[in-house]
């Protein structure tokens, strides 16, 4: 059974970026659950309403591998933001 840790960050960004970390943490969640992997959440700093603006995620599964390769790399959400209209 692999074990694989991942660090999360919105970096810099504005709240927007904090809000699509929140739901990538909770996409992760789910499909580590559906692909019978443990979840285990850190989350950096103080996050505020919106979310955090970084996380420690460790899952342990048999496919926790495959799981978090396809996770590596940059993440880009698009949605209108609920905070600013026009965005």
């Amino acid at each position: 059974m692999g074990e694989v840790t991942l660090f999360l960050t919105s970096g810099n960004g504005p709240v927007e970026c904090r809000i699509a970390m929140a739901a990538l943490i909770d996409i992760l969640g789910k499909e580590a659950k559906v692909n019978g992997c443990s979840f285990d959440l850190a989350l950096g700093g103080q996050p505020d309403a919106f979310g955090p603006k970084s996380a420690i995620v460790t899952m342990a599964g048999a496919r926790s591998e495959d799981l978090a390769r396809a996770y590596c790399g940059t993440i880009r959400f698009v949605f209108k933001s609920p905070v600013r209209k026009g965005h």
